[in-house]
């Protein structure tokens, strides 16, 4: 976003981000400087979406429907409520848990609109998060069947592959995560 591109070196310098990092494409930051400069993109942006959506998503927005599914019996149900919740509160994209009979089931993202930042960027970080929240709702690591994403892998080499257990594949039809079937059933953990 134009926010962004004007003020990248304030966002790198609260990341702990070298700038001279952006002239090399094959160059990687830490997990905890992604997360400083994602944090710091919200925040100055005032939009969990970080610009990316036409409409923006309200800081508070992930905190709600955490508050919503938590009480959520199973994990199916904790996707459903998450996919309908983000129904409710944009219009720009949706999660939607499709079931491919006793042994698969996908949750697919789809954009109702274009974004205004790279589509690889803001799918990735979804499925990231999305994966990273669900295993801890069932208090175990989701390793998907497959990861399918509806762009090419980006010229410069990087690829989700090395990010997340299982197997990616790129220019597909839409962006869903495989899960088997069976995760489906397990118990949400409230300790």
């Amino acid at each position: 976003t134009d926010h962004g591109v004007k003020h990248h070196a304030f966002f790198l310098e609260k990341a702990q981000i070298d700038p001279e990092l952006l002239n090399n494409p094959a160059a990687i930051v830490s997990i905890k400087q992604y997360q400083c400069l994602i944090r710091a993109v919200m925040v100055a942006t005032r939009d969990e979406s970080f610009g990316f959506t036409p409409n923006r998503l309200k800081l508070g927005t992930f905190a709600m429907m955490c508050q919503t599914i938590i009480h959520s019996d199973h994990l199916e149900q904790a996707i459903r409520m998450c996919g309908q919740f983000y129904h409710v509160t944009t219009e720009d994209f949706r999660l939607r848990l499709r079931r491919g009979g006793e042994t698969a089931a996908t949750i697919e993202l789809i954009f109702n609109r274009p974004l205004t930042g790279p589509l690889s960027f803001y799918t990735e970080a979804i499925f990231a998060l999305a994966l990273r929240l669900f295993s801890w709702l069932i208090d175990k690591p989701i390793v998907p069947l497959r990861i399918d994403f509806n762009f090419p892998i980006e010229e410069s080499g990087y690829s989700f592959d090395s990010k997340i257990p299982g197997r990616v594949w790129y220019s597909q039809r839409v962006s869903r995560i495989h899960l088997p079937a069976a995760l489906l059933l397990e118990d949400v953990k409230r300790d």
